[in-house]
This record gives structure tokens, C-alpha cells and sequence, in this order.
């Protein structure tokens, strides 16, 4: 007879599989003597990843019986905190803190449930969850939620919620002169609206702004220009029906249907004594000097995307949001942006003055 293959012992950190058992107590008591026995186990033939992986699937598990259990008796998470917690730590050492404080919050403790919202990086959820647990009397609990936001938006490059967090905790914490030092390095590198303006090599500065946008000497325009006969809100770049509109004093001097990935055609228009170059780049308006071509604006309309000029016949696509009070959020769709070394993610990265920008092969320095 061909010899029988010995099947694989089963470690000692799973018990019997509790899902064979009938709904009920016992069942629960088996997904719970369960998580307990993984989280106690540190069997040396696991890796990490593997040990995260068991935690993550137990975890999820556990949550899914829980649930089950109080909707199938008509009551709440609440009666169940010890399996709540159990779940909770299995989920939180697997890396999965927003599920975790989810099921917190279901279970109504919110106050922990922003806790790890907070280290997930997880703002609404965090906000949803202080405002469910009100005003917490533990104020240096809410300061260092607030402080955890902050770390996380910082990590993420979205420095107006680093800017929100750290205020909060400081209303929580007036007393910490740390908060007021953060607070204070942030503001100093805000770039000043309507313009965020890169320097690039060769001298070529890029001016990025939301329609509508002025052309002028003033300081609330996009495009800046020092020349004789131009005035501080000298031409205007704004949308109309869906098309791209360049105007001054009134008069409409060139107009262009904006078309998504589309650069369109250069067309140069007399705005007074200013010579102007003008094209549509995507949702955008592309405007510069024709006396200084190095000098340009690119003005994004809504939350559409832009062209940018990498030169060489390179483009990228662009995406700027400004809120108030905030920072300008570059993104670039279908590429990588680079914000001093740091690789931006999908949602954008929030630049300051000083950083160094990288979008393809080319490098910025923003100016402010």
C-alpha cells in the first residue's frame, strides 16, 4: 500500500473553528477564545507579515460574529465591550485602526474611537467621533488626538489639516508651548494667494491660480507684469458658458472652448499697451507676456485639470485646490509629483514656500 501522507499539525494558536458551533453564546465564546489565543501566540514559524495576516482574518472575523450576534438579539455592540475590545486590539495590531474605530464607535466609546481615528489618519471619522463623545473632560485626551491628526496630515503632505489639528489641540492645551511653535512654523511657509508661483532652471517662472484670475502689476494678480501702461488689474481671465474668456475693461479680446486634455493653439491679443500670448491648456488658460515668454500663468478652472509644460514637448496634468486660509493643493494625475523628496499621493500634496517641487523631469522651487 502507498504510505499515507501525515497531515500538518495545526498550531497551537487555533483552537477548533468556532463557525462550526450553533449561533448562540458558545459560538461567540469560540470566535473569542479564538482571537485571544492569536493574539497571545508568538509561534517562531511565522513571519510578521504572516502574523498580521492571521490577526487581520481573525480580527475580521471576530467583527463579523459580533455584528451578527447583535443584530440577530436586537441589541447593540455595547453589551458585548470585552469581544469589542479583543476585536479591536486583533485589528489595531494588524494594521487596521479605521475598522477598528468603527466597531469602537458602533459600540458607543467614542472617545477611543477617535483615538485610533486619529492615528489612522482618518479626520471625519475622528471629527464624528469627538463630537458624538462631546466636550471630554480629559482635555490632554483631546490634545493628543488632535496632536495625532496633525502627525498624520503632516505625513500625507496636507498641511491645511495639520493646520486644523494643531489648532485644536491648542484650544485643548494653551498651556503646551509646543502647539503654538508648530502652528506658527506652518503659517510662516503659507503661500500668499491668488498665486503659486515656481521657479524653475533658466529662469522660467510658472504662476499656478484659479479662474477667475487677474493679469496686472497688483498683488492680487495671477500673472504679474512691471511695464509701462499696465495696471494693477489690467486683464482678466475667467470662464463663460464653458469657454475660456481673456478680457479687459470690458471687452472680450479672445475666447476658446476649453476641451479636456486638449492644448490648444497660441493666439496673441493687444490688452492695451500689454502684448499678451494666450492659449487653453485642458481646463485651464495658459497666459504669458509676449515680451517674456519665461513668464507664465496657468489658470485651472474649478477642480478641472490643467496642462503644464515640462518643455520638449513634455506635458503633465495638473491639478490645483485652494481653500481658504489653506495651502494650494498640486496633484498631478497620471504621474508622479515629487514635494521635497516626498512622493505626493493620489489626493495631492499641500506646497509651501521653499519646497522643492518635481513633476517629470523637471524641478521647482515655489517662491510664494
Amino acid at each position: 500500500m502507498a504510505s499515507r501522507t501525515p497531515p500538518k499539525p495545526v498550531p497551537a494558536s487555533r483552537p477548533l473553528k468556532p463557525a462550526a458551533l450553533p449561533e448562540g453564546p458558545a459560538r461567540l465564546e469560540g470566535f473569542l477564545a479564538r482571537a485571544r489565543a492569536v493574539l497571545a501566540s508568538e509561534n517562531p514559524q511565522y513571519t510578521e507579515a504572516q502574523r498580521q495576516a492571521e490577526r487581520r482574518a481573525v480580527g475580521v472575523r471576530l467583527e463579523e460574529e459580533l455584528r451578527q450576534t447583535a443584530s440577530r438579539v436586537g441589541a447593540g455592540l455595547a453589551l458585548h465591550l470585552e469581544p469589542v475590545r479583543v476585536c479591536c486590539q486583533l485589528l489595531e495590531s494588524a494594521g487596521e485602526l479605521a475598522r477598528a474605530a468603527r466597531l469602537l464607535m458602533d459600540a458607543g466609546r467614542p472617545a477611543e474611537a477617535a483615538d485610533l481615528a486619529g492615528r489612522a489618519g482618518e479626520l471625519e471619522l475622528m471629527q464624528r467621533a469627538l463630537a458624538a463623545a462631546g466636550e471630554p473632560q480629559d482635555r490632554s485626551g483631546e490634545a493628543s488626538v488632535a496632536f495625532a491628526a496633525y502627525e498624520a496630515a503632516m505625513g500625507r503632505g496636507h498641511l491645511t489639516d495639520a493646520l486644523l489639528a494643531v489648532e485644536r489641540a491648542l484650544r485643548a492645551r494653551p498651556d503646551n508651548p509646543a502647539y503654538p511653535d508648530l502652528r506658527d512654523k506652518l503659517l510662516a511657509r503659507r503661500p500668499a494667494p491668488p498665486r503659486l508661483l515656481l521657479e524653475g532652471d533658466g529662469g522660467l517662472l510658472v504662476a499656478l491660480g484659479l479662474a477667475p484670475a487677474w493679469v496686472g502689476r497688483g498683488e492680487d494678480a495671477v500673472l504679474r507684469v512691471q511695464a509701462p501702461g499696465v495696471s494693477r488689474q489690467h486683464a482678466r481671465v475667467e470662464v463663460r458658458d464653458g469657454s475660456a474668456v481673456l478680457s479687459a475693461g470690458g471687452a472680450v479680446l479672445w475666447s476658446s472652448q476649453l476641451t479636456d486634455d486638449v492644448m490648444g493653439p497660441p493666439a496673441t491679443v493687444m490688452a492695451g499697451a500689454l502684448l499678451l500670448g494666450v492659449r487653453t491648456a485642458g481646463w485651464a488658460v495658459e497666459v504669458w507676456p509676449a515680451a517674456n515668454p519665461q513668464t507664465r500663468a496657468l489658470v485651472l478652472v474649478g477642480n478641472g485639470t490643467g496642462q503644464m509644460e515640462l518643455g520638449e514637448g513634455n506635458l503633465a496634468r495638473v491639478t490645483l485646490k485652494w481653500p481658504v486660509g489653506g495651502w494650494p493643493r498640486l496633484g498631478v494625475v497620471d504621474g508622479a509629483l515629487h514635494v521635497d523628496d516626498d512622493v505626493a499621493l493620489p489626493g495631492g500634496y499641500d506646497v509651501s514656500v521653499g519646497s522643492r517641487v518635481r513633476v517629470g523631469s523637471r524641478e521647482w522651487v515655489c517662491r510664494g
